[in-house]
């Protein structure tokens, strides 16, 4: 694989992300995080996306409904654990 071709390849796939990344993190660290942190890597997401060409709006209706069925998923984990724990208290010993 020539130099050339591998240049290209970390320019227009590895690096975007590891900007995008590393802004996050630089404004976490520095404090500038508020409680609508996450806008930026939205923004930005959607930003590289319209940057490769590759933004539609069923994309977008796609991960927002993927995003939405994990969250439900996560929320019926804690549903789930605490009526086990209703359920099957545990009982101590006091002997």
């Amino acid at each position: 694989m020539p130099m050339r071709m591998i240049v290209k390849l970390l320019v227009t796939s590895f690096f975007p992300l590891a900007i995008l990344i590393l802004a996050y993190w630089v404004r976490s660290c520095l404090g500038w995080q508020r409680q609508r942190g996450g806008g930026v890597w939205r923004l930005g997401s959607i930003l590289l996306a319209i940057g490769y060409r590759q933004f539609t709006f069923t994309r977008l209706k796609e991960a927002v409904y993927l995003t939405a069925r994990t969250a439900a998923m996560v929320c019926w984990l804690f549903v789930g654990s605490w009526t086990f724990s209703s359920v099957f208290p545990i009982w101590e010993d006091k002997e």
